[in-house]
């Protein structure tokens, strides 16, 4: 399961994955953080601000398939036979994530840390360091 979200960090772990496993299946996962319907808000009648929530909704797959659609290309030019996984996370992305490796069985996860600088380049990220600890298989951070 290599964890994808387009950044800088995501990229070396899909580069990473494909190293250490080549050839091998391999999940991309994107964790979205969904679309919260109180957060949009507006002066809209009812049936109005529904249907904002709606477009927003439908926007916010889409861009999350891109996103997947794009970290499968990644890891394919890499050399892993790659297919895309979008979960929803809420505010917990690292659970989703421990919770995409049990339901898909994996043997691992890759996960990116962001880039830091001096000191704060040896610790991992928050959402790396809590799949480390909770996570039921081997994570690998890059």
């Amino acid at each position: 399961l290599v964890c994808y979200d387009g950044s800088p960090g995501a990229r070396r772990a899909v580069d990473a994955a494909g190293r250490l496993f080549p050839g091998r299946p391999a999940i991309v996962l994107y964790v979205w953080p969904g679309v919260a319907a109180e957060r949009v808000r507006t002066t809209s009648v009812a049936h109005v601000r529904e249907e904002l929530i709606e477009e927003v909704r439908v926007a916010a797959r889409r861009e999350a398939a891109a996103v997947a659609e794009e970290g499968r290309g990644l890891a394919s030019h890499a050399g892993l036979e790659a297919n895309p996984l979008i979960v929803e996370s809420g505010n917990r992305a690292a659970d989703a994530i421990a919770r995409a490796a049990t339901k898909e069985s994996v043997a691992a996860v890759v996960v990116g840390r962001p880039s830091r600088t001096r000191l704060g380049s040896l610790l991992p990220g928050s959402v790396s360091r809590s799949v480390v600890d909770n996570c039921p298989v081997p994570v690998v951070v890059v």
